[in-house]
């Protein structure tokens, strides 16, 4: 009985899982085009100085895509900000004003997340 048991469920594993490939994306480059570029980590300029503020690796740090709008915003996740609602920028750098706790909630609750470009999300 156990061996039946043991069989099936290694059958259906195997079966659940043939043909599922998983190719990971190379970090920073996207599918997309992501404020006109097709790797914005490496190619914007201004972003790639601002991460340079980043201490630590991608397990702390993150690069979000946000639309927020109906224009993309990334927004800096460093593990050594103190505050967050001043990291967060359109594409041609340009910083967010959300120094007023209303335009940071309005940004909270009506963006959408498009991609984490870099790094892992550390904040909500």
């Amino acid at each position: 009985m156990n061996r039946i048991f043991i069989t099936v469920i290694i059958t259906f594993a195997l079966i659940c899982c043939k043909g599922e490939s998983v190719s990971p994306q190379k970090e920073g480059v996207s599918a997309v085009l992501v404020c006109g570029k097709k790797d914005p980590i490496k190619e914007i300029g201004w972003l790639k100085n601002a991460m340079k503020a980043f201490q630590g690796g991608p397990q702390i740090n993150a690069v979000v895509l946000y639309s927020y709008q109906n224009k993309e915003v990334l927004e800096l996740q460093g593990s050594v900000f103190n505050s967050k609602n001043i990291h967060q920028y359109y594409c041609d750098g340009q910083k967010l004003d959300l120094l007023d706790p209303a335009k940071y909630k309005d940004f909270k609750q009506n963006r959408i997340e498009k991609s984490v470009l870099y790094g892992t999300k550390v904040w909500n």
